[in-house]
């Protein structure tokens, strides 16, 4: 199933009951329409163009811990993780459903907030400690990305019919928030590579930092043109 697909592409993962263990966190943002392009069981976009996937505690690109539990003892207990949405204030509630929707037909938006929550929110309790505050804050940088405005400054705009290079969409999301490494996801359909994904790292102070390791792309091929639908 491509929702299990998209949730993690990534080949190394560590189960800790400690939050601490991870040296950076990704912002990873999906564009809607081209997630959904030509694809069926996809929730067509009713949601600006960039929304939030999720924000991941990581160690390095390809390690980071997941399901953390706010345990004291070893081993932790293996009670499932839940989300009490009952204990967020409705105007964050209604801010999720248009910013960090679920975008699959049977995958609820509440599904799709515990997962990420106990995967990844679990995690950075350091410095997140309530739930309220790991989607706060994570909405809170999606608004201060930009990621339209900053692709629009730097002459990218949406279209089926032109291709842009890979390195000018990274020069335009360079020169928007003053990054020199970033992640980027493509996927290939009716003959285009589109782009999808877009990873910006922060570190504990929730500040854009360049991302360790270098720029990465997942999927995407420099000598094919970059389409954003």
């Amino acid at each position: 199933m491509f929702l299990l697909f998209i949730l993690r592409l990534l080949p190394l993962v560590q189960q800790t009951p400690a939050s601490s263990h991870y040296n950076y966190l990704d912002l990873v943002l999906q564009r809607h329409s081209a997630v959904c392009y030509q694809r069926s069981g996809c929730i067509p976009p009713t949601t600006p163009s960039w929304t939030v996937h999720g924000l991941w505690p990581s160690v390095s690109y390809s390690s980071w811990p997941q399901y953390c539990s706010t345990c004291s003892t070893t081993p932790c207990p293996t009670t499932p993780c839940s989300l009490n949405l009952t204990a967020l204030p409705t105007t964050l509630l209604a801010e999720m459903e248009v910013r960090w929707p679920s975008m699959w037909r049977g995958y609820g938006s509440e599904r799709f907030w515990e997962h990420e929550y106990c995967k990844h929110g679990t995690c950075s309790a350091d410095i997140l400690p309530d739930i309220a505050d790991y989607f706060n804050r994570t909405l809170e940088l999606l608004e201060r990305a930009d990621m339209e405005g900053v692709l629009r400054a730097g002459g990218v705009v949406e279209s089926e019919m032109r291709g842009y290079n890979l390195t000018d969409i990274h020069r335009a999301v360079s020169d928007g928030l003053g990054l020199e490494t970033a992640r980027y996801w493509c996927r290939h359909k009716a003959g285009r590579q589109l782009l999808y994904q877009i990873g910006l790292c922060v570190d504990r102070s929730l500040q854009f930092i360049d991302c360790p390791g270098g720029k990465h792309r997942r999927a995407c091929k420099d000598d094919i043109p970059v389409y954003l639908v």
